[in-house]
């Protein structure tokens, strides 16, 4: 199905109804828990988590938890196993937009798989997208799909068991609501191949739904390059990517809202720019000077950006930084 002008309009009148903030939960000072998660939303990319995954405060608040309530309760807190789990649970969109923004995201998708400078980039990588419905359920089933939602719950749990009264545990969550799009990768082949990974396209913003198909979906053409080349240097590695990523995206954006000719293509392409000058800080300062430099290259310019960035990030990002116009 394609993209219609009226589909554009009704996920620019849709998009910004569907807004979520916590819904009652909010307005109770608290998050749901994890069984009203459950229940009320959908469970996705549910998996146990090493302790070295944590980001250091998190580690930080679970060891606390752990020592505060063994010793509150009279046990020893290193007599205490804990396992960790991360979870997310999206929320649907409103019945009025959901088919339309899932016509949109598969649209634009179909649009960088057969765009004449990346129709040969993709190779076996596939991908499904998923307007999520209440009763959905993909905890397991989750990788290589892109889900469309409002917004989505993160979670990271804790349960620690005792290890020898086992009916004796702790456990701990920490909740935080966010609406912005995003590529996770949980798993990799041996070349650095993202293997495992799921994206998540929220339906908070009509600048997310036009944008965000490309912006969650480039990055696994270059994320095999940034892996090898930077080595766990986790900084600089989604500098380099951001800024080969967005500036592209940046361009497949514009192109697609003028090839669907939507009524109101003026005024989305005005909101995609402003998008781009916007964002300043890192790690997209050197966007907009990726676009312009992307640009110079000519009618193949997508296609030899990415072979530079494959051979060498930094190349790119340098060039990139020092192009004047």
């Amino acid at each position: 199905m394609s993209i219609t002008r009226r589909d554009f309009l009704k996920v620019g009148a849709g998009a910004t109804a569907a807004i979520i903030s916590s819904g009652a939960f909010a307005a109770q000072g608290r998050y749901p828990s994890i069984s009203e998660l459950r229940r009320l939303y959908v469970p996705v990319a549910e998996r146990e988590i090493d302790r070295n995954e944590l980001g250091d405060s998190v580690r930080e608040k679970f060891d606390q938890n752990i020592a505060r309530v063994a010793t509150d309760q009279g046990f020893d807190p290193n007599d205490f196993t804990p396992k960790y789990t991360h979870n997310y649970f999206v929320v649907p969109s409103s019945d009025s937009v959901r088919q339309v923004i899932k016509n949109v995201c598969d649209d634009s998708y179909r649009f960088m798989r057969t765009h004449p400078q990346l129709k040969d980039e993709f190779g076996d990588l596939e991908l499904e997208w998923i307007a999520v419905r209440e009763g959905d359920d993909y905890s397991k089933d989750y990788s290589h799909r892109a889900f469309i939602g409002r917004g989505r719950f993160d979670v990271l749990s804790l349960n620690a068991e005792h290890n020898l009264q086992k009916d004796v545990r702790i456990e701990s969550n920490l909740t935080r609501y966010d609406h912005g799009p995003s590529l996770e990768i949980v798993g990799r082949e041996d070349t650095g191949k993202p293997s495992l990974f799921h994206i998540f396209v929220s339906s908070y913003a009509q600048i997310y739904v036009i944008a965000a198909p490309f912006s969650e979906t480039v990055p696994l053409l270059v994320e095999e390059a940034t892996y090898n080349f930077f080595k766990g240097d986790k900084f600089r590695a989604r500098g380099a990517s951001e800024t080969i990523s967005e500036a592209i995206s940046h361009i497949l954006t514009l192109e697609s809202i003028e090839k669907y000719g939507a009524s109101n293509a003026s005024k989305l392409s005005s909101m995609v720019e402003d998008k781009l000058a916007r964002r300043k800080d890192y790690p997209y300062t050197y966007v907009p000077g990726a676009v312009r430099y992307i640009r110079s290259l000519g009618k193949e310019g997508i296609k030899k950006a990415l072979d530079m960035y494959r051979q060498n990030p930094m190349v790119f990002l340098q060039n990139a930084i020092n192009f004047k116009n």
